[in-house]
């Protein structure tokens, strides 16, 4: 058995489809959070072109209230 990798030094910066995707939000659902100030800040790193920390979108996944209920269970 070969031990688990080490976690990257340099944080893993994500593109917009890799955080919709993790999120399952929209575009439009992002921007939408982040004017409200309820989204990780993307770091720019181009003229058009940014990136989210993987470390602060997992954060934020990890804040994200749990429904109410069991998956399963009549209304």
């Amino acid at each position: 058995m070969q031990p688990a990798p080490h976690p990257p030094q340099t944080p893993l910066l994500l593109p917009r489809a890799e955080v919709e995707r993790l999120t399952g939000m929209s575009t439009s659902s992002i921007y939408r959070a982040l004017r409200h100030g309820d989204f990780p800040e993307p770091l720019r790193i181009g003229k058009r072109a940014v990136r989210w920390r993987y470390d602060e979108i997992q954060d934020w996944i990890n804040r994200r209230p749990r429904a109410a209920g069991t998956v399963g269970e009549a209304a």
